[in-house]
């Protein structure tokens, strides 16, 4: 989906909902992400179907020989020729069956037809370009397989602007065919925020303590964000500095230095406060799935292999058919909104540091590190190796 060229900030409001819009807001979630798997299992179909092909195993042997003998730095006019004719003959061959963006569009409006009144086109066509970017990566990125999504992953929904689908004006968001109350701004920032053009808005969620879901908006405004003055003394609250500084980021901590000021920081140091209700939540869920499905397990506590079950207690995938209580998805409930706090508080204390690091010069010298040679070098802890009174770390 193409976006304006013009700078873009986000500035993110309450909402004053009543408890049958949030309901409906909880619906709109569901059956959006409905059709995000539905178009993931109708395309996967079309996509294996490609890949069985003899033109597209032969394209993508090609394309592998090349990059095998062509120098990725200073790559030849030879293979710069010859990589442009395989790639178009892929492009070719995507079309043809129906993998682009806007063939996911179109093909995603089959979905909709039930829910007309409740999912609106643009919704439709943003999570269709969300699907999209997904087989995008597969084909052209990393290669990792597209996954289906589980509703509660369904964390956000937006619209293309602010004319359709979901709108911001005068304070009101119009989503559904209803009209929610903003929450008023409270400071200076938010305020200058609300005189900007809105682009689009967003809709978002997060796990909250008192319901299942907190809904949000997210408004993506035109231009640079405004700057955070003190409201006393008048000055900038984040001013820039002058001058070189140089990072060193490792797996938990972070070295900073400057011209006068050095710094080695813990990464997030307040997020592992709650590690341990973690902990005592993931026990008791562990031992409420236990008691409901006691044909999972062995009496030795280990689970039963999926080979080792009737067909009965499976589903149609071949997964198990869990049973859970209503506690243990209240348990669940409360580890969801656990984690997400934490990721908040991960963010806030990195955000903190940003700010700090940006104060103390304007060029940076960051040291390259490569975290996930660091996790394949990192070797697996035996318990036969440890030492009298050391814990086992399980990596």
């Amino acid at each position: 989906m193409k976006r304006a060229s013009t700078p873009s900030f986000v500035a993110t409001f309450g909402l004053r909902y009543e408890p049958w819009q949030r309901n409906k807001l909880d619906k709109l979630f569901q059956v959006d992400n409905n059709i995000y798997n539905a178009l993931v299992k109708d395309r996967k179909k079309a996509l294996g179907q490609l890949e069985r092909t003899r033109a597209w195993r032969r394209n993508k042997a090609g394309i592998a020989s090349i990059f095998a003998v062509m120098d990725k730095e200073n790559p030849s006019k030879e293979h710069q020729e010859a990589l442009k004719v395989l790639y178009a003959e892929k492009q070719d061959m995507l079309s043809q069956y129906g993998l682009g963006e806007y063939a996911f569009q179109a093909k995603a409006q089959k979905y909709r037809k039930h829910y007309k009144k409740l999912v609106n086109t643009h919704i439709v066509q943003t999570t269709a370009t969300a699907v999209w970017h997904k087989f995008e990566d597969y084909l052209f990125g990393n290669g990792e397989e597209i996954a289906y999504r589980s509703w509660q992953k369904n964390r956000s929904i937006e619209g293309k602007n602010n004319s359709n689908a979901i709108t911001f004006h005068k304070g009101i968001l119009r989503i559904c065919g209803m009209k929610i109350p903003v929450e008023p701004p409270d400071n200076a920032y938010e305020q200058e925020c609300l005189t900007r053009k809105v682009k689009y808005c967003r809709l978002v969620r997060i796990p909250w303590k008192t319901c299942d879901w907190l809904y949000q908006v997210q408004l993506v405004l035109e231009g640079d964000p405004p700057v955070k003055v003190d409201t006393q003394t008048g000055e900038m609250l984040h001013a820039m500095g002058k001058g070189r500084a140089g990072i060193d980021i490792g797996p938990q901590t972070v070295a900073f230095v400057s011209h006068d000021f050095v710094a080695l920081e813990e990464l997030a140091d307040k997020a592992n406060m709650r590690y341990r209700e973690l902990r005592l939540i993931e026990r008791a869920m562990d031992r409420s799935r236990r008691g409901m499905n006691p044909e999972f397990f062995n009496q030795d506590g280990t689970v039963i292999t999926t080979d080792k079950l009737p067909p009965e207690l499976l589903k149609p995938n071949g997964k198990r058919k869990w049973a859970h209580s209503k506690h243990y998805n209240e348990l669940a409930r409360k580890k969801r909104y656990l984690n997400a706090k934490l990721a908040r508080l991960r963010r806030c204390q990195h955000n903190e540091m940003a700010n700090r690091y940006l104060a103390q010069g304007d060029e940076f010298y960051i040291e390259d590190m490569n975290f996930a040679a660091m996790a394949k070098k990192a070797k697996a802890q035996k318990k036969e190796d440890l030492k009298p009174g050391e814990k086992f770390r399980r990596r």
